[in-house]
């Protein structure tokens, strides 16, 4: 048979049942009420020899687990654990009824009953106050901030001033001994921290030697140059004609000392006509 015409309760009865008592869920007892859209209640008692939870093992009686499953159409299956001794500890999952018998087998182990078992068993979530620290200060400081993204009880844990007042005595004991000045613990090594990572740093960076220089490809030789025989050469212009004497305003004539001032040159002497 097609695993797609097998109908919700088919998976309820034949998968979900069978590997919750090989899990060490003992069926206890179980109930159809089909006036509610064939709402499938079943109920179990945990057997699995495991440590569990304070809150379970303190009544002195086995766990009891409340499991329903909920046919929507012929396509999917809710199914929903309860906890009896707490109705806040409930494992829920979707099954679809068109994945192969392996997929389904394979996301009721690990998506419904190991996390059901898990919610039974103790954790280290019901560790003492004291033993949670106690693992905090093992780990690197990168670690730690890390658990603090966990849950909002670990949130706590790393936020306790006790924790960071060992942390200071073990990293920074010259600061222990000092004492607070009016600021917590965890602002203290905190500013111890930065400090000591900024020292770090300038560190390696007084350590650190220069990048070597290009090594450039060597130029071929200049040609030579060749010698200057005498002065530079400096053209000389050619004096103005006489005629221009008066018309060559004095600073210039200053400048051409060649410039004929007496109306000659050469002995022979021009006359100038007024010209009315």
């Amino acid at each position: 048979m097609s695993l797609s015409r097998q109908s919700p309760i088919i998976i309820y009865k034949d998968v979900l049942i069978p590997m919750l008592e090989e899990n060490g869920f003992k069926l206890i007892s179980s109930s159809e009420n089909k006036c509610d859209q064939n709402r499938y209640i079943t109920r179990h008692r945990f057997l699995r020899q495991t440590p569990l939870r304070p809150k379970y093992w303190e009544q002195n009686v086995l766990p009891e687990v409340e499991v329903v499953g909920i046919p929507m159409s012929c396509h999917f299956l809710i199914v929903h654990a309860i906890v009896c001794q707490s109705s806040d500890d409930n494992v829920k999952m979707k099954i679809k009824m068109n994945d192969s018998m392996d997929g389904i087998r394979n996301r009721v182990m690990n998506e419904f009953i190991v996390k059901l078992i898990e919610l039974l068993s103790i954790s280290i979530n019901d560790l003492p106050f004291e033993l949670k620290l106690k693992i905090l200060t093992l780990l690197p400081i990168e670690s730690l901030f890390k658990m603090a993204l966990v849950s909002t009880l670990w949130r706590a844990v790393t936020l306790d001033d006790q924790l960071w007042r060992v942390l200071v005595r073990q990293h920074f004991f010259h600061l222990y001994d000092r004492g607070l000045n009016g600021e917590s613990w965890k602002c203290l090594y905190k500013e111890a921290f930065r400090n000591q990572k900024l020292s770090e740093r300038r560190k390696s960076w007084a350590t650190r030697g220069l990048p070597s220089s290009m090594i450039l490809p060597a130029l071929p030789p200049s040609p030579p140059r060749l010698p200057i025989m005498g002065p530079p050469f400096v053209p000389m212009l050619p004096p103005p004609p006489s005629f221009f004497r008066d018309l060559v305003p004095e600073e210039i004539r200053n400048v051409f000392p060649n410039i004929p001032r007496n109306g000659s040159r050469n002995g022979h002497s021009f006359a100038f006509d007024t010209i009315s």
